[in-house]
């Protein structure tokens, strides 16, 4: 399967016990799948959601096999609309999964921090908007989209023969346009400075981390069964 979204989120809030924590994760998790079922057109995908303790640290992922994507964009007419689209979907599920996180705390969280990630589909996208600026040349694009969709580019070829027309197709920019993404970070997040880490003596002891908590809920296709899992990190 290809990642074609994931979000993070954060909140600042009191220290939740094991048995919380597992609640709000499969509460969260069973209301983020609503909104993805109701908002994502794709026949079938796998859902993946992590929540740690020490404040409220969540990330939940949407992952599909190459041949339902391609089912899906089918849907939209040509293939660059087809990926557009389905990446607005998968923003607005986002949208949804950062809103009800903070939502199913029972308290007041305050605002999220949230990073939204395209994942392959993102890639794709951008690989079409190099080819119509002419950065790229669609036979370029195309080796590049193999590289990065891997062995899973063999289960769908009808997949890969439709990208590479389409690429070969794609209507040129007169002039550049913004990417777009917009909403979506794909960079990794910022290292924070020496200075912003203040100034540690390297002779202090380093204590090991504590042991916290890691909720996990998944599901690995529409048709299989939840799982929870509980883990110490």
């Amino acid at each position: 399967m290809i990642d074609i979204g994931t979000t993070d989120f954060y909140f600042a809030v009191p220290h939740l016990s094991k048995a919380e924590l597992e609640k709000y994760s499969v509460r969260l998790f069973d209301g983020w799948e609503k909104s993805v079922e109701h908002n994502l057109r794709i026949p079938d995908y796998s859902l993946a959601l992590q929540v740690e303790e020490g404040s409220i640290k969540g990330k939940g992922k949407i992952a599909v096999a190459l041949g339902a994507l391609y089912f899906g964009i089918g849907n939209y007419g040509s293939f660059i609309s087809g990926l557009q689209t389905i990446r607005e979907q998968v923003v607005t599920v986002g949208d949804v999964l950062a809103e009800k996180a903070g939502q199913q705390i029972g308290f007041k969280a305050g605002t999220p921090k949230v990073r939204k990630r395209s994942g392959t589909l993102g890639a794709l996208q951008r690989l079409f908007v190099k080819v119509q600026r002419g950065e790229l040349t669609p036979e370029q694009a195309t080796k590049e989209a193999e590289a990065l969709i891997g062995e899973e580019a063999q289960d769908s070829p009808e997949f890969m023969v439709s990208l590479a027309q389409s690429l070969l197709e794609a209507p040129r920019f007169h002039q550049q346009v913004a990417l777009p993404l917009e909403g979506v970070e794909d960079m990794p997040p910022a290292v924070p400075s020496d200075k912003e880490r203040g100034n540690q003596s390297p002779t202090s002891p380093i204590w090991p981390p504590p042991t916290h908590l890691r909720v996990e809920v998944w599901r690995e296709s529409k048709r299989q069964r939840k799982n929870v899992r509980v883990v110490n990190i």
